[in-house]
């Protein structure tokens, strides 16, 4: 079953209209019938504020997704997958989708290493990837020489930061700062990838002391457009803007925010000015 099907059905299983089921989520009526056709993808944040707002089990949703025989799955679906178990830190969904990309023949490279670091962060386990492992991922980060334009190279970027040390992270964020130094005139998945590495970089600074990339990180976060598909990421660099200043009020502030939407897994992860 493809993901729009799904969508579909779980909205006739609740007896809902489609503008009954997006109420309150951001999103067109019109959009949301694109999604359900599969002419149109659905982001992250708007599932899951769909989700929060119907009641829907993310986990017991995607348990029904994956007991379908049909195995086609695009890296869309895939990303929405391990991305949603990420935020729940749901280590059982990652698992399901890693040991389900075992199985697939089409599958890239770049999507193996991405469920295997998803599985390794939320166990908080990322240092102690296997040494191949870890080789096949730098082999594939820098498969081409202009590694920052390449997205498969930014996705393994934004999620192998714990990897590297502090200096190499340093170096390897100060490339793509480089590249990326406006996203003003970016397509929209090159805003929101470049938006995730900014994300991570912070997160994984948050022990260190305040340089350039930390500085050009929230300024990139602070001038996203100002659109539905934004405000996490926006919201966050907020966040991590308090926190480097060391104001605790503000981060508390945000950190309330974030719980008021749901985002109770993903406040685990920050820490308190």
């Amino acid at each position: 079953m493809e993901f729009c099907e799904a969508i579909k059905k779980k909205r006739k299983e609740l007896g809902l209209t489609q503008s009954q089921m997006i109420s309150g989520v951001g999103i067109t009526r019109f959009q949301f019938s694109k999604i359900e056709s599969g002419n149109r993808k659905m982001y992250i944040d708007d599932l899951l504020k769909m989700f929060e707002l119907r009641g829907i089990d993310g986990k017991s949703f995607w348990d029904e997704y994956f007991d379908n025989s049909d195995k086609k799955e695009n890296q869309e679906t895939i990303t929405q997958k391990l991305t949603l178990a990420f935020y729940d830190s749901d280590l059982i969904l990652a698992e399901k989708v890693r040991n389900a990309l075992s199985d697939m023949k089409d599958i890239s490279e770049e999507q193996r290493y991405h469920a295997l670091l998803i599985c390794k962060a939320i166990k908080g386990d990322i240092s102690n990837i296997e040494s191949d492992e870890k080789k096949g991922m730098i082999r594939l980060l820098f498969k081409e020489e202009d590694w920052t334009k390449n997205i498969d190279s930014l996705r393994i970027f934004g999620n192998a930061m714990t990897m590297f040390d502090e200096s190499t992270r340093h170096v390897l964020m100060k490339s793509v700062l480089k590249e990326y130094q406006c996203l003003a005139d970016k397509k929209e998945d090159t805003q929101l990838r470049i938006a995730e590495i900014c994300i991570n970089y912070l997160y994984n600074s948050q022990n260190c002391n305040v340089d350039a990339e930390i500085k050009k990180s929230i300024f990139i976060l602070e001038k996203l457009p100002k659109k539905p598909i934004f405000t996490l990421y926006k919201l966050l660099g907020v966040y991590f803007k308090f926190y480097f200043l060391e104001d605790e009020k503000g981060t508390e502030l945000i950190k309330l925010i974030l719980a008021i939407l749901g985002y109770e897994n993903l406040l685990n992860k920050l820490k308190v000015a």
